[in-house]
Formats: structure tokens, sequence, C-alpha cells
């Protein structure tokens, strides 16, 4: 007996301990399981029980007081004829050709990204630190970042539209796919004679794992779908994307004085950029940058996969993919072409990189830069990015530099030191030519914010601009019953969670023993989200970042089994005490199994739905859909797209231009309207109305032939707790004086939406 203890001792092999209680540990173990279980499906029935926000907005204002519950969405599986209109419309339209070019072109720069991540990453030597899918994702990161930095160095030229530009881009790109194919065959032809990473590659996939990501199909493929349509949602077709189409049309990046969204950072708005330069076609190119933005999705969501295996297994990472991948937050967001995901999957290879400096023992300082150089190019998409990434990842980095060398616990001040100051370079690689730009163009590195400390020398800023800025975008309510409220929005109640997304992500956490790095990143998620409570106006989707991490932790909880001690996690590789097979394993895994299905069955249909802000007909076809007028922000684009005007339109009110295929000139609602100075003396005290002949001269100087006034945008603006407007003097009276005067003329055949007024220039 010894003789057989001594040999399974030498094997590394520990024997199984019997569990303390016999009989009581088994009816233990039966009670926790039974418990989460129950709790998990009770938070499922009560999820279903809630109203989905924009279809039931729909049906109150339709047959009050009806309400449509998330369960409902499970019999418009059986309205076969609801799916085929809000996927197709009247007719089968789609143009397979045009989505083909579409992905062929987004590839294209995908593919190019990866090579030229590779080719960044090569001086480091961290192939052989670096599993495959981390090495793909993060060179794939790395490459779209020098692809956004390479169009802003072009832009900054004002080179972006010459026809140089436009061959070198493509021959770039052309470049790259041939050394990918290289570089794939080389691989495949290596694949015997791997070097060993840090953590082991795992060239077999469990049966599950194969099933996970069949149920992550539909949701990939509506990512697609979805990107190569074109854009709906307000942000994007008023702020996004009418930003980087100037750009392209003028060649150059600079100060934008009538979209002050543009003078922020725009790094993942480059990829739209790119798309037109590539294609030589804004629309186009829109649809390609469009799709980039969703690729950057898959590529968030293998960070989660590769991120899971090391944390716990191969199944944690894809369930945490799978997960990502179908959360309806994420698809919306995503096929929407907002940025938030972007910025999110920076935000997780920052984090990911973090980890690996702290496992690391002897690479960590490469780690380290690398971790800054993603924080870097986070900061590059969104201003946010330096208080919830940039600064608590820069603190974490400066702690770990510099307990890490001294024996005893000691803090190397001098480590500390030159850690911080090579992690600062990292970020400002990264983010600093968007900053170094507006330093230069505005005297303010971070325009429009912080203009206290920096000022404005454009002239287009002041301190009321800046105060009604502050207003719109902070929050002044700080009480406990509004923290209820929030914490169950975030928790339970927001339109695009998914059932099960909050309880596997905190079932590792119902353990006596928890592990430090999953409680360094709840700890994290709770100072984002504090950080957001605090300092924004509480959007929704501004919390959007957070959720790979959120998926990761939901990974990593659906890869647990109870034990009598607790949750126990099956890590890789095996912990040194391996528990002995129990019969409530194979328990565990259907229930886990079995809610992962209910969760895609039902994710599929927020996903796949239309509602407001969201366009989901994928059958409907990119050239079908631009002009649809279900999409369309208002039947004047049709009109006047089909009709165009002799000259400009003045877009009083209204900014979502992205459509507009006619030249147009509108301001968001911080910026000064054109209106103003073409039609009074705004020098004057009070400003004073020009005479008929005065303003017939200014709006010929401009060139415009129509203007357009857009009465339900501005009451929105003006109503209590939104953005305001910049001008008091857009009114009613002063549209009825310049239209008794003979300055303008109302044309009321045009089809116009529901206070919405067009008016053409006499001459």
């Amino acid at each position: 007996m010894a003789r057989k203890s001594k040999s399974r001792k030498a094997s590394g092999t520990p024997s199984p301990q019997p569990l303390p209680g016999g009989a009581t540990g088994n009816g233990l173990r039966k009670i926790l399981v039974g418990g989460v279980m129950a709790g998990i499906t009770l938070y499922c029935l009560l999820f279903l029980m809630v109203p989905f926000g924009p279809v039931d907005q729909q049906m109150q204002r339709m047959a009050p007081p009806e309400h449509f519950l998330r369960m409902d969405f499970f019999m418009r599986l059986l309205d076969l004829d609801y799916w085929k209109f809000a996927w197709f419309g009247e007719a089968d339209t789609f143009s397979f050709f045009a989505a083909f070019r579409i992905i062929v072109f987004a590839g294209g720069i995908a593919v190019g990204a990866s090579v030229i991540g590779r080719l960044i990453l090569l001086p480091f030597r961290f192939a052989e630190r670096f599993t495959r899918y981390e090495r793909f994702v993060f060179e794939s990161a790395i490459g779209l970042s020098a692809i956004s930095s390479l169009m802003l160095t072009y832009g900054l030229l004002g080179e972006l539209n010459l026809p140089a530009t436009r061959i070198g881009l493509r021959s770039g790109i052309a470049a790259a796919c041939v050394a990918a194919v290289f570089i794939l065959c080389r691989f495949f032809r290596n694949m015997g004679i791997r070097k060993t990473p840090i953590m082991p590659d795992q060239s077999k996939w469990p049966t599950y794992n194969w099933l996970l990501l069949l149920l992550a199909v539909p949701s990939l493929l509506m990512l697609l779908l979805g990107g190569i349509l074109p854009p709906v949602e307000y942000d994007v077709t008023s702020y996004h994307v009418p930003g980087a189409k100037l750009f392209y049309e003028t060649g150059r990046i600079g100060f934008v004085s009538h979209n002050v969204y543009t003078n922020m950072p725009f790094a993942a708005e480059m990829f739209y950029v790119c798309g037109m330069v590539l294609t030589g076609d804004w629309y186009l190119g829109t649809l390609v940058g469009k799709l980039l933005i969703a690729y950057c999705t898959v590529l968030t969501a293998i960070g989660i996969y590769a991120f899971g295996t090391r944390l716990h297994s191969s199944t944690a990472g894809m369930t945490g993919f799978l997960l990502y991948v179908s959360l309806p937050w994420v698809s919306w967001v995503s096929t929407a072409g907002l940025i938030d995901g972007v910025f999110g999957m920076y935000l997780l290879l920052a984090v990911f990189a973090l980890y690996l400096a702290v496992k690391s023992t002897e690479f960590h300082g490469k780690f380290l830069y690398l971790a800054g150089y993603m924080a870097g190019c986070a900061a590059a998409c969104k201003y946010t990015a330096v208080p919830f990434l940039v600064l608590p990842l820069g603190l974490a980095a400066l702690f770990f530099a510099g307990s890490r060398r001294l024996p005893g616990g000691g803090f190397d001040v001098k480590q500390a030191v030159r850690t911080m100051g090579f992690f600062v370079l990292s970020v400002t690689l990264a983010c600093g030519l968007w900053y170094g730009k507006n330093l230069t163009a505005t005297g303010n590195p971070t325009y429009p914010l912080m203009y206290n400390l920096f000022g404005d020398r454009t002239g287009t800023w002041d301190a009321t601009k800046n105060a009604r800025w502050q207003a719109a975008h902070a929050s002044t309510e700080y009480s406990a019953q509004q923290l209820v409220r929030d914490a169950k929005t975030v928790l339970f109640g927001s339109d695009w969670l998914a059932p099960a997304f909050i309880p596997l992500a905190v079932l590792p956490f119902l353990r006596r023993k928890q592990d430090r790095v999953l409680v360094a990143l709840a700890l994290y998620l709770l100072f984002y989200l504090a950080l957001w409570w605090l300092l924004t106006h509480r959007l929704e989707r501004f919390w959007v970042p957070l959720l790979p991490i959120v998926a990761l932790l939901a990974g990593v909880g659906a890869g647990f089994r109870l034990q009598t001690s607790g949750f126990r996690e099956e890590c890789h590789p095996p912990s040194s005490l391996t528990p002995r097979p129990s019969p409530l394993v194979p328990r565990t895994t259907i229930f886990i199994a079995l809610l992962l299905t209910f969760n895609t069955c039902y994710t599929f249909f927020p996903n796949a739905l239309s509602v407001p802000g969201k366009y989901s007909r994928f059958g409907f076809g990119v050239e079908a859909a631009r002009h649809d007028p279900m999409r369309v922000a208002s039947p004047v684009i049709l009109h006047f797209n089909a009709n165009p005007p002799v000259g400009k339109l003045l877009l009083v009110g209204d900014a979502e231009v992205f459509d507009y295929n006619v030249p147009v000139l509108y301001n968001t609602c911080f910026d000064d309207t054109p209106f103003d100075a073409m039609f009074f003396d705004v020098n004057a005290a009070p400003p004073m109305l020009r005479s008929p002949d005065e303003t017939r001269q200014h709006l010929h100087e401009a060139g415009v032939s129509h203007v357009i006034v857009n009465w339900s945008e501005l009451a929105r603006f003006r109503s209590t707790g939104n953005y305001g407007y910049t001008s008091n003097l857009v009114q009613p009276e002063v549209f009825d004086r310049l239209t008794q005067l003979g300055v303008l003329r109302q044309m009321p055949d045009i089809p116009t939406l529901p206070g919405q007024v067009v008016y053409t220039v006499c001459e």
C-alpha cells in the first residue's frame, strides 16, 4: 500500500480525497446545485416577463394599454410572413454582387491588417509567447490601428482623395493578401514543429465546443448581413459617417466648425475613410467600414475565447465567445456602425495583455507596453477611454512593475518610473496623433472637453456652449432611488440584454475561495460602472465596451461545477487537488447547455428585428436598402436625391445627412447654424433680420437653393433635459416673415415628415 502511494506521488497525480461528510456532503452538493439552477431559472422567467421597450413603445402608441413582453418574441417565430416581410420586404431584391464586393474589400483590409500587425510585432518576438488565437487577435487589432493611423496621416497631409493614395492602398492590401497566403502555407507546413508558448494550444476541440460554435453561427451571419446594410442609427448618420465622408471628399482631415463630434478622436471612423479611399466611392466605402466595425466584434469574441482558455478552459472561452456574439447589445451596436464595440475590443485586449504581463516570468515588460498600446488605441476611438481604461491600467502597471523585482515585497521606484515612462510612450504612439491634431488646430488636445483648462482659439466654442455641453453629458440625480433604478437596468432591465448573460457572470463568485484574477476583473467592472454612474449622462450604450469582460466572466461561470467546499473551477492545466468525479457534473453540464440554447433562441429575435435605430432587412439588398423608405430618415431625402436641386440644401434643426446624395449645409445642435449668419446681422444687439436683397445675396454666395426646417427636431433638442440648440433665432414667425418678404416660398408638394417644412429660395 505504501509502495502504491509512493508511486502515485512520483507520477505527480494526487490521489482522490474523500469528501467530508459522506452522504451529507453529497446532499449539500445537491442542495447547492439545485439552488443555483433554480435561481438562474427564476431570473430567466422574470427576464421574459419584462416588456421589450422598442416594440412595446410602438404598441403603446397603437393600442394602449397592451404590452409586448420579451416572451412574446417566441410567438413571432410561428409567423413566417412576419419574418419574410421583415427581412425581404414585399419582394426578394437581394443583390449578391453588391454584397460580395463589400465583403471582398472589407476582407482585404482585414487580411492586410493581420499581416501589418504581424510585421509590427515581429521585432518584439511575441510569437513564441502567444497561442495561435492570441497572436491572430493581437496582430489584427494592431494592424487595424496602424491602418487607421495611416488614414489620419494621409488626411493631415491632404492626400486622401488623390489617385496615388488609392492605388497605393490597393497595392499594399493586395501585397498583404499575397503575404497572408504564404504565411498560411508556412503555418500548415510547420504545424508539427511549433514552439511551445506559455500555455500550449489546444489543437483538438471537445465536441461541446463545436456545438457552442454551431449555436454562434446565426449570430455571426447576422453580424455579416447586418454589417453590409446602410446605417440608420442617428449618431452614425449624423456624426460618424458624415465626418468621414467630409474628410474623404475634401481629401483633408482638419478642424470642422459645423460638426463638433468630428473633432474628437476618430480612429474607428477611419475604417469608413479607408473603405472610401479603397473603393473610390463614399457610399460603398461606408458599408465596407461598417462591416469592418462588425468584424471587430468577431475579433473581440476570439479574444474572449483566448483569454477564457487561459483563465479556465477552452470550453469556458468558447462559451464566452457565444455569449458575446449573440448578445443583442453587441449585435445592435456592431451592425449599426457605432464604435463602442471597437472600444470594447481594445479594452479587452489591454486587460488581457496586462494579465499576460502579470503571469509572465521574464516577458512582463513587453506585455505591459502592449497593454499600454491597446489602451492608447481605445483612447484614439473615444475620450472616455482615458479615465475608464488608460488611468486604471496605468496605475495597475505602475504597482505591478514596482513590486515585481525586489525580494521581500519591496517597491522598486526606479523600475516603476521606467516602466511607466514606456507605458505612457506606448499610449502616446497609439493616440498621440489625434490629440496632437486637436492641440494644433484648437489649442485644446481634448476639444471640446476641458474648455475651462485649455480654452479655444478657433472662436467656435465659448463658455455658454461648454456649460450646455456639460449639462447635457452629466447626470444631476444621485439619489439612492436613482442608483437602484440604474442598477436594475444594468442587471436586468436593459432592452438589449440576454437571459443567460448576467446569471452566468455572477456564478464564478459563488465560491468560498475566490480567484484573484476574477476578483480583479470584478473590481474593474465596478470601477467602470461607478465612473459611468458618476461622470456621464448614463447612456446605456456607454457601458457596452465593458461587455467583453462580462462575457469572459460568464464563460468562466459556465465552466464551474459544485463541490462541498463551494464552486470549483476545472482549470487548465488541472489544479493540484483534482476532485473525484461527481454524478452532478453531467446534470449541470446539461443544464448549462440547455440554458445556452435557450439564450441563443431568445437573442435571435431582438438581433433580427427592425426597431427604431435598428435596420434588419438582411435580404433586401444593398442598393434596395439605400432607397428603402423604411430606412431613410425622411422622404425629403429621397425626393431631392431623385430630383437634384440647382444648389445646396440648407438644413435647419436636422443633422441626419448620410443619405443625401446632394450637397447640404448643416450643423449639430452644439454648433453655430449657418442660418443665423445668412438671415441675420448677428453683430447687432439684438441681431436684426437682414433686408430681402441682402439675404438673397448671402444665400446666392453660399449656393443655397432650398431651406429645410425640421421643427420636430428643434422641439426635441429644446425640450427639458435634452441637448439644447445653439440658435434662438430659428422661430416660426421668422420664416413667416421671410415668406411675406418674398425671400422664401414654401413647397407643400414635396413629401415630408410631420413637423418638417421645405422652402425654396425666391429669385
